[in-house]
C-alpha cells in the first residue's frame, strides 16, 4: 500500500505578489483559445440570467458542482478564505482517508491518485505498451470506480464545503496575478475566460495530491467543457458516433483535454466501457511530453497503438475497440 501523507496543494505556499498588469493587457479575453473551447459553445453559454445575474455557464458548473456561497467566494475572497478555513482543514482530512482507502485496491502501484475539489482523478504511474499491463491497470482503476460509484454521498459531503474555499483561493489568485475581478470580466465581455481560469485553477489545483500548475494543459479536467457539454450532448443524438460533432470537436483533431472531456460525459452516461474510457482519458501517454497539450490525430495514435500490440503478439482488443468508437465518431456512422 501506499499509505504516505499525500502532497497537499499550495498547503505552504504564500500568497502570490500582486503583479502590475491587467486582465486584458495578457491576453486574457483570449485563454479560452487556449482551452480548446469551441467558440459557438461559448456564445451559448456566456448570455446573462437577469434573475439570478448569473451567466447560464454559472449555472450549468454550479449544477453540476454546488457550491455554498458562490458570490461572496468570487466577491470577498479574503473573507470566504478565513471564514472557510476550518471546513478547508476538514476536506484535507477526510480526503486523506480516502486516498488511502483507494490506494490498497492498487497492490502494484500503477495508479496516481489525486483529489482535488473537483473529484477523484486517477492517473497513470506509468505507461507500458503491452495486454498484460494495461489489464492489470483497469483490474485496479474498476475497483477504484466501484468504490467512488459507492461513495458518491460521502464523496459530495467531502468536497461540497471545500469548493468555497478553493474557489475563493482561485478567486484571490487571479485578482493579485492577472487584475481581474468576477465582476470586472463580465463587465469587458470576459466572463466565459475568467470563469474557465477561475474554476479550472479551483477544481484542479486545490486538493491531495492535486496538479500542479504545469501539468494542467495535459491532464487536467475542464469544467467548462464537462458542464456546458454534457446538457448539449444529452439533446443531440445518443448515437456515440454523434459526441464529437455535438461539442464541436473532431476525433482528427482534438487534444488530450478535450478527448477526456467527451470521454467524461460519455462515460457518466454509461455510453463507454471503463477501458474505453481509461484509455480516452489518459491519451497524453501516447505522445512525447512537448505534444501533450497540443491537438492530435487520436485516430493514427491510436492505431499506432494497436500496432505496436500486434506487433508483440498482443491482441489489443480494448484498444481495437476504442479505436473503432473513434472512427465511428468521425465518420458519422451509428454506434
Amino acid at each position: 500500500m501506499h499509505t504516505e501523507r499525500r502532497r497537499l496543494a499550495n498547503d505552504t505556499a504564500s500568497p502570490p505578489a500582486v503583479e502590475a498588469a491587467t486582465g486584458l493587457d495578457r491576453g486574457f479575453g483570449q485563454m479560452l483559445q487556449h482551452a480548446g473551447i469551441p467558440q459557438d459553445l461559448i456564445e451559448e453559454l456566456a448570455q446573462e440570467n437577469d434573475e439570478r445575474g448569473d451567466s447560464l455557464l454559472e449555472q450549468a458548473l454550479l449544477d453540476r458542482w454546488p457550491v455554498d456561497d458562490y458570490a461572496a467566494a468570487v466577491a470577498e475572497p479574503e473573507a470566504v478564505l478565513a471564514q472557510m478555513q476550518p471546513a478547508w482543514r476538514e476536506f484535507t482530512v477526510a480526503a486523506q482517508d480516502l486516498v488511502c482507502e483507494l490506494e490498497a485496491l492498487d497492490i502494484a502501484g500503477l495508479i496516481e491518485i489525486r483529489f482535488p475539489v473537483g473529484g477523484v482523478q486517477l492517473d497513470w504511474r506509468r505507461f507500458e505498451r503491452c495486454d498484460l499491463f494495461l489489464g492489470q491497470l483497469w483490474l485496479a482503476e474498476a475497483q477504484m470506480y466501484e468504490r467512488l460509484a459507492a461513495s458518491r454521498d460521502r464523496l459530495e459531503a467531502i468536497c461540497r464545503p471545500a469548493r468555497t474555499w478553493a474557489l475563493a483561493s482561485s478567486a484571490r489568485k487571479i485578482a493579485r496575478t492577472c487584475g481581474q475581478t468576477r465582476a470586472a470580466a463580465a463587465e469587458s465581455g470576459d466572463l466565459h475566460a475568467y470563469l474557465n481560469l477561475l474554476f479550472g485553477q479551483a477544481w484542479n489545483l486545490e486538493g491531495i495530491n492535486a496538479l500542479e500548475q504545469h501539468q494542467l494543459a495535459a491532464k487536467g479536467l475542464s469544467p467548462l467543457l464537462l458542464a456546458g457539454g454534457a446538457p448539449r450532448l444529452r439533446s443531440a443524438s445518443g448515437a456515440l458516433s454523434h459526441a464529437f460533432r455535438a461539442l464541436g470537436f473532431s476525433a482528427r483533431y482534438a487534444t488530450a483535454a478535450q478527448l477526456r472531456a467527451v470521454a467524461r460525459i460519455l462515460f457518466d452516461t454509461d455510453r463507454l466501457e471503463p477501458e474505453q474510457f481509461s484509455l480516452l482519458c489518459h491519451g497524453e501517454w501516447l505522445l512525447p511530453a512537448a505534444e501533450a497539450a497540443l491537438p492530435q490525430n487520436w485516430i493514427d495514435r491510436f492505431g499506432e497503438l494497436l500496432s505496436e500490440l500486434w506487433i508483440r503478439g498482443d491482441r489489443g482488443s480494448r484498444v481495437e475497440s476504442t479505436l473503432q468508437l473513434l472512427k465511428r465518431a468521425e465518420s458519422g456512422v451509428a454506434a
